[in-house]
């Protein structure tokens, strides 16, 4: 019924139903979720904006904070998959937190931070029941929920905390082919397709 979806790939996408009807907007781009400010004068998005969610917790964004990390000095056994070769992914940073490395931990845990405050935003502009977050960056697994989860309960106001439920989509890959669906068989039953 009342719910927001976010997509966390190379960019940050995402939908917000409201009252079981999917937000558009006048022009039909009601959710450029990635592109939520949560830190005004912060590092500079793609799209020209500063302080962007998708400049903070996307998957550009961990390869791009592990290698500047590594090229800067930091101790980390991502520096091995940087000389070998000669990138690190947002893989890469999930393969070495899984393992225990510091420095994966650490951005894992901003990316959950910026994740946790634009949650606390979409809360408290449309009040959904449950915040769902998809894509191939949940392939971080529980560390990086349970981060969200925590930054969130730590930031948000008292009264709004047991209102909403923060979860991964359980439908893996088919969960677009799966939401085409059912939105091709809402708008049948709307009278919107012939």
């Amino acid at each position: 019924e009342d719910m927001v979806f976010f997509t966390l790939g190379t960019g940050i996408g995402g939908a917000i139903v409201n009252h079981g009807e999917l937000l558009t907007g006048c022009g039909d781009n009601a959710t450029e979720l990635g592109h939520i400010i949560i830190y005004p004068d912060g590092r500079r998005c793609n799209c020209g904006q500063r302080g962007c969610v998708e400049a903070y917790a996307s998957a550009n964004w961990t390869a791009q904070r592990a290698t500047e990390a590594v090229e800067a000095g930091a101790e980390s056994s991502l520096k091995e998959v940087l000389q070998e070769k000669g990138r690190i992914t947002c893989r890469d940073v999930y393969e070495h937190l899984a393992k225990g490395d510091e420095l994966a931990k650490k951005i894992t845990d901003e990316t959950a931070k910026a994740l946790a405050l634009v949650c606390i935003n979409v809360l408290h502009t449309t009040e959904p029941s449950r915040i769902v977050f998809a894509g191939g960056m949940i392939a971080a697994g529980d560390v990086l929920l349970d981060r969200i989860r925590h930054y969130f309960n730590e930031e948000i106001w008292t009264l709004k905390k047991e209102t909403v439920e923060i979860c991964f989509a359980t439908l893996g890959e088919d969960a677009g082919i799966i939401g085409a669906a059912a939105l091709a068989k809402h708008a049948k039953e709307q009278g919107q397709l012939d």
